[in-house]
């Protein structure tokens, strides 16, 4: 498959990973991701290998942990010639107990054929997923 375009990676992250997380859409979700790929989360000392596996099962926990989750105010920086996307933006969880969680987080996409290969989250507080 051929590179995507820079309004193509955009897309992606926006309207296919960041929207499809706000909807709590698993099966959209993994559809952006390879087989192989890696989800890295270094502030939380955090791997997880394989989408249908240890990805799956991160989301999974995730989305059961959190009624509410969205991506607010994001920015988004391309990087067509390298296939990569940076994204800074505020994400908002609301708790079982119906607190709100805020942090300041940036995403760093490395797309290959169409589909995140390795993705990084650097997240400001201690949540672990």
């Amino acid at each position: 498959m051929a590179n995507l375009t820079a309004n193509e990676l955009h897309d992606a992250a926006m309207n296919g990973y960041f929207a499809a997380v706000d909807a709590k859409e698993l099966d959209r979700v993994l559809a952006g991701f390879h087989g192989n790929a890696s989800l890295i989360l270094p502030t939380a000392h955090q791997t997880f290998t394989g989408r249908d596996t240890e990805i799956r099962g991160m989301y999974e926990g995730f989305f059961a942990t959190y009624p509410t989750v969205s991506h607010d105010g994001i920015e988004i920086l391309v990087d067509e010639s390298r296939q990569r996307v940076a994204a800074q933006f505020e994400a908002v969880r609301t708790t079982q107990d119906g607190k709100e969680e805020h942090a300041k987080n940036c995403n760093f996409f490395h797309f290959v054929d169409g589909k995140i290969e390795t993705m990084w989250i650097y997240m400001s507080d201690e949540i672990m997923l």
